[in-house]
């Protein structure tokens, strides 16, 4: 429902990043994104109409299904992982959805016309390329100059394609398990929530490796999924446990030590 701060409701709201003059909020469980304006202090819906399908169209008359992650690009326009259809869409300056990158369910990787996703979330902005978290894939990919290119995350076949698996080591090689969320760096260290392994990942000179994976000395992370770097430190939300915890991302180390929890919910 949209309305003033007070009476708008949400179900399932999973992103926000900022936009205009307050912040952009997908809401996952009505189909839609929506837009909280700090200025006239009221939420409104900025594409989708609450139900679930598949149409561009001019804000309400899209439809979107389970939209996730979101990200502002440099020219305002606004990427939406587009997720129960596999796809990234796209809503202009003036409003206007349209679908970006892929189109049936797969894993193949190329031109914008010819990639495949499979259930797309985590979305990033920085310095003119995205970043997405192909969580069916079991990978990070990233978009830039209308060409798809792999990040990190081996091609897996059989049982692996459905649940991925672990290991750190070359990017190429790497396996991961439902990532859903990514921070980039401004060197572009890519940080990712490997929320199906519990763990914490770092991708850097196409090296993956591990900050921290439940089980080890800590008691989190359970189900990383939302992730924010802010001087040294990276800032981690926890779906399961409901907590945001912290840790010195220079410790790069499967244990606990320097690790710090916050209440939330």
């Amino acid at each position: 429902m949209d309305g003033s701060l007070e009476n708008a409701a949400f179900l399932e709201p999973f992103a926000i990043v900022s936009y205009q003059n307050g912040f952009l909020i997908s809401d996952r469980g009505n189909h839609a994104v929506r837009c909280l304006d700090l200025r006239t202090k009221k939420v409104y819906t900025f594409a989708g109409n609450g139900k679930a399908g598949y149409q561009d169209g001019e804000n309400s008359r899209a439809l979107l299904d389970s939209p996730a992650g979101i990200a502002v690009g440099d020219d305002s326009t606004v990427y939406i992982t587009d997720t129960g259809n596999h796809v990234i869409r796209a809503v202009s300056p003036s409003g206007r959805a349209t679908t970006y990158a892929g189109g049936e369910e797969g894993n193949a990787l190329g031109a914008l016309s010819e990639v495949q996703f499979s259930q797309p979330t985590g979305l990033y902005w920085s310095d003119g390329v995205l970043y997405v978290a192909d969580s069916g894939n079991h990978r990070i990919v990233a978009i830039a100059d209308g060409q798809v290119a792999l990040v990190a995350g081996a091609s897996l076949t059989g049982e692996d394609a459905y649940c991925g698996g672990y290991l750190d080591g070359y990017a190429e090689n790497a396996l991961f398990s439902s990532p859903q969320g990514i921070f980039v760096d401004e060197d572009q260290t890519v940080y990712v929530a490997d929320t199906g392994n519990g763990a914490v990942r770092m991708i850097q000179n196409h090296i993956v490796t591990t900050l921290s994976i439940s089980g080890e000395n800590n008691t989190y992370p359970v189900s990383p999924r939302g992730l924010w770097l802010d001087d040294g430190t990276l800032y981690v939300g926890d779906v399961f446990a409901q907590v945001v915890y912290s840790f010195d991302v220079q410790q790069r180390a499967k244990n606990n030590c320097g690790w710090k929890e916050y209440q939330g919910t």
